[in-house]
Order: structure tokens, then sequence, then C-alpha cells
């Protein structure tokens, strides 16, 4: 019905501008309260609910547990956030991957979706640009992997001092 159709288109205008807030938020480089008290799985995981997206968010007792340092988390924060914008603006998916980890001293985020990937060759690929940058300044590493048809793969690499070692 007419009336339905409205309310929906409503609801889906609402969260369209919930997640522009929380997108514009971030670029500001405002984290949310909830990773400063909870740390990072915690606040991925309640930044995942927010978006109109089926999104699993995957990580270790061990990486949930553990609080790394603020640059690192603000940097992973970012990460997740801006390649889930680009999932949303983008990629036309059903589906996307968050999965945190520890490994060798670094925190290892990759975000992967189901969508319709692109051709890397064809598009200028700014936004994910600007998320290399941002990996960049903390020291980490940054790559995606994509082919039309074929989803895209972001991959972070993001180093931590390890202070259970002295040396």
């Amino acid at each position: 019905s007419p009336d339905d159709a409205v309310a929906t288109l409503e609801e889906l205008q609402h969260d369209a501008q919930a997640a522009l807030r929380g997108i514009r938020d971030l670029a500001q480089g405002i984290h949310p309260s909830v990773l400063a008290d909870q740390g990072l799985v915690a606040a991925v995981e309640d930044r995942s609910a927010r978006l109109p997206l089926e999104i699993v968010v995957v990580a270790d007792e061990a990486t949930r547990n553990q609080r790394f340092p603020d640059p690192i988390e603000v940097a992973a924060f970012f990460v997740v956030s801006e390649a889930l914008a680009n999932v949303l603006k983008h990629a036309n998916a059903g589906r996307a991957t968050v999965t945190l980890a520890r490994l060798d001293g670094a925190l290892v985020v990759n975000v992967c979706d189901d969508g319709c990937g692109f051709d890397p060759a064809a598009r200028d690929g700014s936004g994910l640009t600007h998320l290399a940058d941002r990996v960049g300044a903390v020291g980490g590493t940054f790559q995606f992997d994509t082919a039309p048809g074929a989803g895209v793969a972001v991959t972070a690499v993001l180093p931590f001092p390890d202070h259970t070692h002295h040396g």
C-alpha cells in the first residue's frame, strides 16, 4: 500500500542519515565512546549493528579481551568503518565479514564483502588511498583485493609494541 511504501522510505531515509552521521563523525576523527570504554571489537560490533547490511564480526577471545594502543584502535576502527561505508556505497553486497586478529605483534584487520567488486585499473579508488594513508600513518600496511563480480577484501596490518618483551 502507498502508506507502507512511505513508511518504508522514511525508515530508509532515517537509516541513511544515521549512517552518514556516523561516517561524518568518523571522518572528523571522533571515535565513539564504546571504543574508549569497551575496546575495538565491541566498537566494531556496535558500528556493524547500526548499518543496513548483514555483517559478521569474527575475533578470537584473546583479541576481544586485548586493548591495543590508542592510535592502533582508532586506525583499526577507521579502516573498518570506511571499508563498510564503501561496501554500502558501491558494492551492492548482501553481507560483509570483518575479521580482527593478532598476528606476530600486529593487529590484522580484514573486511570483505560479497558485492560486485570492481576493476582496480578502471577506478581511482581514492577512498582506498585515504585508507592506505591512515594505515601508513601508524606504520601499518594496507592492501585490497578485488575483481568485477568477486567482491572486495581490504586488509590492514597494524603493528603495535608488544609490552611483554622488554628489550
